[in-house]
């Protein structure tokens, strides 16, 4: 149903493999309070979930990424409403090759990150983690974070933040979304207000604890809640919801690099 996907079910990072290889990927489910997950494995058909299981947390608005070496960054509001919500992570691990009936070890507890509402993260396969989210009090500004694990090597798989104890206001909005390529290249995207059905995007590229964004430029004039995913081709993959499941794919411009050259929209 469209409003899983736009309110409680998380587009995850994904990764081919060849067909019929294992593929485990994960999304979580809100209900309220009490946050599900489900393990799958992906094949050229689709994928096919396992049973929903218990996260054994609590908390909103939960978003999900899961590195190569099977990682997963759960993050999540500790509230259901925007004014004095905190964000937290918390670190598991996932057999990247497993089935979809595992469950996840986790490997922290529950560690606050920021204070801010509706949260998204991505990694990529250098270890970059970027997270975007809403600010924590009324008004409309979106905030970014950039680190990565402390030391997993060593068992220590908190998150150092190298773009500072706070996050850095990038734009103003609703509802943003963020992924990462191996290439640092990444995309953000977002809703202009809670009043309208504008989605803007931005291009950027990670250096050091930094991301330097491009402008804020419009690609949709009626829609809502949006995700993404960034390809190291430069194929960038949309999907957002207003009256139905929407997706659209676009490819990063060669010539302008602010700029997504974006395919029509496709219904279903």
């Amino acid at each position: 149903m469209c409003i899983l996907i736009v309110k409680t079910f998380v587009p995850v990072r994904t990764r081919r493999f060849a067909p019929g290889t294992p593929y485990a990927s994960l999304v979580f489910l809100h209900l309220p309070r009490i946050i599900w997950y489900h393990t799958g494995t992906l094949d050229e058909t689709g994928v096919t979930w396992g049973a929903s299981r218990r996260a054994g947390i609590s908390g909103h608005k939960p978003a999900v990424a899961l590195s190569k070496e099977g990682y997963v960054i759960l993050v999540f509001s500790d509230q259901d409403h925007k004014n004095g919500s905190n964000l937290i992570y918390q670190v598991g691990r996932i057999d990247p090759y497993g089935g979809r009936r595992q469950s996840i070890a986790w490997l922290t507890d529950a560690i606050g990150w920021d204070r801010g509402f509706h949260n998204a993260i991505a990694i990529n396969d250098n270890g970059i983690i970027v997270g975007v989210h809403e600010t924590g009090h009324a008004s409309t500004g979106l905030y970014y974070r950039v680190g990565r694990f402390a030391d997993p090597a060593a068992g220590a798989y908190t998150i150092h933040w190298d773009s500072g104890v706070y996050g850095i206001k990038y734009d103003d909005g609703i509802n943003p979304h963020i992924a990462i390529n191996n290439q640092n290249q990444v995309v953000a995207v977002h809703q202009v207000s809670s009043s309208d059905f504008l989605l803007h995007y931005r291009r950027g590229t990670v250096i050091g604890g930094v991301i330097h964004f491009g402008e804020s430029r419009r690609y949709d004039n009626y829609a809502i809640a949006p995700a993404v995913a960034l390809l190291d081709s430069g194929l960038v993959l949309e999907v957002h919801c207003l009256g139905g499941f929407v997706s659209r794919t676009g490819r990063l411009s060669p010539i302008d690099p602010e700029v997504i050259d974006w395919a029509e929209p496709v219904m279903g």
